[in-house]
């Protein structure tokens, strides 16, 4: 039975669960709550065991290298290649963009994030967001309402790129068949099983 994670994380505000990291123990969230950078940010949560509901710290702000005074909203850390690929994935409002959220990563240094880039082949004048990254970074799935430009959430399907490695750009992207995507409906906020492996 699900139960409120309690006042160490929810607030007045809106809090919306993005991701979890693969060590199931820092949980990235979404808020507008007060003292953000913009209208919503990106805030992260930590706990020492992973199993443990009640043991989480007091949530953190990503900062301004990630959060701006637009909207930042889907988030997804990547760990890859033993360690040696260390990104954040999250998606924004924020000008320089090709219209609506679109999908940026941020490398993780020793220091902390580098400046994002917008990761342009994934990106349209429509809106990219809610997106799950699995563990290797191979494949990426995200909802989009391409090509609508009206902001209709309604048309939001869940769209798939892959990539050889993780040092490679995407591929081409695909649009999940109708046996995942129902017309007129939304089709959003994808999670992949960390057993599933490609074909």
């Amino acid at each position: 039975m699900p139960f409120p994670l309690g006042p160490t994380i929810n607030s007045p505000a809106m809090e919306r669960v993005r991701s979890f990291a693969d060590d199931d123990r820092t949980l990235l969230f979404q808020s507008d709550r007060v003292g953000g950078f913009g209208f919503t940010d990106i805030l992260a949560v930590y706990r020492s065991h992973k199993n443990d509901h009640f043991d989480w710290s007091s949530p953190f702000n990503l900062g301004a290298v990630i959060n701006s005074p637009w909207i930042e909203l889907a988030a997804n850390y990547l760990f890859a290649d033993a360690g040696r690929v260390r990104k954040l994935f999250f998606s924004s409002t924020k000008p320089g963009g090709f219209g609506g959220p679109d999908i940026y990563e941020s490398t993780i240094d020793d220091l902390g994030f580098e400046i994002s880039v917008n990761v342009f082949e994934l990106n349209s004048p429509s809106i990219e967001t809610c997106f799950w990254v699995t563990g290797d970074g191979l494949e990426i799935i995200f909802s989009s309402n391409r090509p609508n430009v009206s902001g209709n959430i309604q048309q939001h399907d869940l769209w798939v790129a892959y990539r050889e490695s993780v040092y490679d750009s995407w591929s081409l992207l695909e649009r999940l068949t109708t046996d995942v995507n129902v017309p007129d409906w939304q089709d959003v906020n994808p999670a992949i099983s960390s057993t599933t492996e490609r074909c």
